[in-house]
């Protein structure tokens, strides 16, 4: 028997699940780092001002995990267009959308987890999805200062 243990949270299966639900909800072409910060936006959603409690706790160290985070999302990205499931464009850098069988896949999802998902990410992606990707990342910042 296999002793190591096979990650359920924060792993690569985890991550494509919530880009494609991102993109899905998003329904444009999205670069990584813009997936990276929406997705942290929507997972600590409380914290940026939403009345919605945050989908992965209260974590006072959350942006400790962008290292982790950025690797994860670009090996899940990485997996999701090899099987097909995002196509890249390549526009000023690399940006990602679904295709039919990511879409496939999202609708087949019925977890509370994923209908909060899509829910939070509605309000974010009407927030925050027109901002671009420096002034995502100072608003991940100076979340993060004002919460010291």
């Amino acid at each position: 028997m296999n002793n190591r243990k096979k990650a359920l949270f924060n792993s690569r299966f985890e991550m494509a699940v919530r880009i494609l639900l991102l993109l899905d909800i998003a329904n444009e072409h999205l670069s990584a780092d813009k997936i990276l910060s929406l997705d942290f936006i929507i997972c600590y959603s409380n914290d940026y001002g939403f009345e919605t409690p945050n989908l992965h706790g209260i974590n006072m160290y959350k942006l400790s995990e962008m290292a982790n985070r950025r690797k994860l999302v670009y090996n899940s990205i990485r997996s999701l267009v090899t099987k097909g499931m995002i196509q890249a464009t390549v526009d000023k850098g690399y940006t990602f959308c679904i295709t039919a069988s990511g879409i496939k896949f999202v609708d087949s999802l019925t977890s509370e987890y994923s209908k909060e998902y899509r829910e939070i990410g509605m309000s974010i992606i009407e927030k925050y999805g027109g901002e671009s990707e420096e002034n995502l990342l100072k608003l991940l910042h100076s979340r993060e200062a004002s919460e010291e």
